[in-house]
């Protein structure tokens, strides 16, 4: 209520508030607004709270599960299933065939010409080559091959090999009698580790440790929680020890294995690509079986673009003494499949270098890379070019044969010094035999 004093000319205003009494109040459908407004505030309310605590916070994974869930979707990712790579070359299909079932791969090496060291048939080596051919199943774990050579007319069959999981089985036809075999062991165990760990991932023990720790993934710092595994494979006769490192989107970037009985194994991956986990990937490993000591190292970074793909990957490989490295730089072109490679090893005391440029070439049922032009330089000189092909063949019926020569058969752990010299001079007796006969053709 106001009230009014007059001034002369102006009117001065002063006002009083007095119980002030909202319109809606003396309205009745302005009271039923209000109830209804009230009753949707509170319901909103409610529904804040609800989902809150439920539906809008992630579902408490036990380790078990966080665990199950970060390597599967790693295996998933690493098997190609979300390459950028295999993507832009439109490649999908043909992942999908290696990780269904059987195929077959041939690869096929031929020198075009080498360089003259004074022996006297430099001129004639333009043929010669090398091939491996085979099938493989995936699924089962069997895998069969044969190692020739050959020169114009004249096929050589070298060695063959069977692997089975069960058995590791190399023979010769032409060269030794003996079939060597690597038996059931810890490091023929420990071959299949990949795959048993994903076959088996139910059977999996895995405990959060509570440590943290912090890791660059696709250039950014994130914090991992640690986790302990336990886990049995097949044929090894004490579980692996394994710890995990998962980020809190849950993903995996790093895995580690230790194992000591028969062999003492350990290694360590790391996974921190931003999109593809391989993409930025570092695995290291270290072994010992009786004498024998081997460990290394491998390191692949990757980078994408609309058109293309680079990719450099370098390693180490130390057996005892002998130390080894090497040196790759691939690029791929999406628009028309072709590539280039750049590879560099060496021994400490000479190096080898190959550079060659090619395509791949996929068709309805196979896949090949063909390398047009390799050229071959050791110790700083080129000494040969060559042409490779390398052809995934699709799927094929019937069943991978491993069946191996039973006769005259020496496991490795029983190999001595004895048997590597009967065969070395079996070997050595058979190339005279074919060195004479190939002189006579030139």
């Amino acid at each position: 209520m106001a009230k009014t004093e007059s001034t002369g000319k102006v009117k001065k205003f002063t006002y009083e508030v007095k119980d002030f009494e909202p319109n809606y109040k003396k309205n009745p459908l302005g009271k039923l607004i209000g109830v209804l407004v009230g009753l949707v505030v509170l319901a909103l309310v409610f529904l804040v709270i609800f989902f809150a605590s439920k539906g809008g916070k992630k579902k408490e994974l036990t380790p078990e599960d966080t665990v199950k869930e970060a390597i599967s979707d790693c295996f998933s990712r690493l098997a190609g299933e979300k390459s950028p790579l295999i993507k832009g070359l439109g490649l999908e299909d043909y992942i999908k065939l290696l990780q269904s079932g059987r195929f077959g791969y041939q690869a096929d090496l031929r020198l075009k010409e080498i360089k003259d060291f004074g022996l006297g048939f430099e001129e004639y080596a333009s043929g010669v080559g090398v091939s491996f051919d085979g099938e493989a199943d995936i699924k089962n774990h069997l895998v069969n091959g044969n190692i020739s050579g050959s020169w114009t007319v004249v096929s050589l069959n070298l060695l063959q090999y069977v692997y089975d999981s069960e058995i590791f089985a190399l023979s010769s036809d032409d060269f030794f009698k003996e079939t060597i075999t690597l038996t059931p062991s810890d490091v023929l165990a420990f071959m299949t580790f990949g795959d048993s760990l994903r076959k088996n991932l139910s059977e999996m023990k895995a405990e959060k440790t509570g440590e943290r720790k912090d890791f660059t993934v696709g250039g950014k710092e994130k914090a991992c929680d640690a986790y302990k595994i336990r886990f049995d494979i097949k044929n090894l006769k004490d579980p692996v020890e394994m710890t995990a490192y998962i980020d809190r989107e849950g993903r995996l970037v790093q895995l580690g294995a230790t194992y000591d009985n028969e062999a003492r194994i350990s290694f360590l991956l790391e996974l921190s690509g931003k999109d593809h986990p391989a993409d930025q990937l570092k695995f290291s490993f270290d072994s010992q079986v009786k004498e024998v000591k081997v460990n290394g190292k491998l390191e692949i970074s990757n980078e994408y673009s609309s058109s293309g793909f680079d990719s450099t990957i370098s390693g180490e490989l130390n057996i005892n003494k002998l130390k080894l490295s090497a040196d790759v730089k691939l690029g791929v072109n999406y628009s028309d499949k072709s590539f280039t490679l750049d590879f560099s090893g060496n021994d400490e005391v000479t190096e080898a270098n190959v550079t060659a440029s090619g395509k791949f070439v996929p068709d309805k049922e196979n896949i090949k890379m063909k390398f047009d032009n390799m050229e071959i330089e050791y110790g700083g000189e080129k000494i040969a070019t060559a042409g490779m092909t390398l052809t995934i063949k699709g799927d094929t019926e019937g069943e991978v044969d491993v069946t191996y020569p039973k006769v005259r058969v020496i496991d490795l752990k029983d190999f001595t010094k004895q048997n590597f010299e009967e065969i070395r001079e079996q070997v050595m007796k058979r190339v005279d035999e074919y060195m004479e006969i190939f002189k006579k053709f030139i």
